[in-house]
């Protein structure tokens, strides 16, 4: 299906609510997949509404998943968080069927998500505690697709916490059970989160050439989600683009420009792009009056 077609265009002649609600899950992952951002999230809301229209309720906790999904994606994390901190008291015998029609556990794959965009709120604790629920109910139920899309999310929540030997173990992890159960797509997403941890622990240049690798592999293959994040770690120096997304998410995009005016004014007075992390964080250790555009410190500006 090509992607701007909309879901109402394309579903309302089948009757059978079962077969039509999966034909929507089909078209927001590709959607999805190829970056297609807009499109999926208008197919999550139309599956959302009607799932609530006819009071699928199976279908509602679903349907809360992918928009959820699609508003992390977004930058969008206060709808993201609206929506899948609803589907935490999803009943998992009643919608055991959705881990077969839907690829994953509806519950653990909420639970990573969400656990993702409340570290990206700030929400330190609540985030821990949400992953670890999630990969102890994935491995609980056994469920190989599900346990893949939960390392999934693992990886991403270790790349946004800035843990690179973490990302590393649980992006080999996925690329091992989704090559084990021939789910390609899974498979190229791992090994992109592993050469962007390799990039971080291993030798830089070396490290670089693997993720240009798999990331031409990647784009070759129509695929554009997560693409401008790992582009923009090849453009510069690892110094935590996650906290740009994070002060866009909470300030607004006028304080992106506030950060880099931190980065532009003190780069070149660290040796490692610790130490300028730490500034851009906490101010510098000597000094905590680095001013970038608009007045405000470092100190301050990290902690926001």
């Amino acid at each position: 299906m090509p992607p701007s077609c909309a879901p109402g265009k394309l579903a309302p002649a089948i009757e059978d609510a079962t077969e039509r609600f999966t034909v929507y899950y089909g078209l927001w992952l590709g959607n999805a997949v190829r970056g297609e951002l807009g499109f999926a999230r208008e197919i999550a809301e139309t599956f959302l509404r009607e799932a609530q229209r006819e009071a699928r309720a199976t279908e509602c906790a679903a349907g809360r998943r992918l928009l959820g999904s699609t508003c992390l994606w977004q930058g969008d994390f206060i709808e993201a968080q609206a929506n899948l901190v609803e589907v935490l008291s999803y009943d998992p015998e009643r919608d055991r069927e959705a881990r077969f029609r839907f690829l994953a556990d509806t519950g653990a794959t909420a639970r990573a998500i969400l656990a993702i965009t409340k570290w990206q709120l700030g929400e330190v604790g609540p985030a821990r505690a949400l992953i670890e629920e999630a990969v102890a109910h994935a491995i609980e139920i056994g469920h190989v697709p599900t346990l893949v899309a939960i390392y999934f999310y693992k990886a991403q929540f270790e790349m946004v916490r800035g843990d690179a030997g973490a990302a590393r173990r649980d992006a080999e992890i996925l690329v091992k059970l989704s090559q084990e159960n021939a789910m390609t797509q899974f498979t190229a997403w791992g090994a992109l989160r592993s050469a962007w941890a390799s990039a971080r622990l291993d030798d830089r240049e070396t490290g670089a050439m693997q993720l240009r690798q798999a990331l031409a592999a990647y784009t070759n293959q129509g695929n554009k989600l997560d693409v401008p994040f790992f582009q923009g770690f090849l453009a510069g120096p690892p110094v935590r683009h996650i906290r740009l997304f994070r002060a866009t998410a909470q300030h607004g995009p006028q304080h992106v420009g506030k950060l880099l005016g931190i980065v532009r004014h003190c780069s070149g007075e660290f040796e490692t792009h610790q130490e300028l992390e730490h500034a851009l964080l906490f101010g510098k250790p000597d000094e905590e009056s680095v001013q970038p555009e608009g007045g405000q410190k470092a100190g301050e500006l990290g902690r926001a």
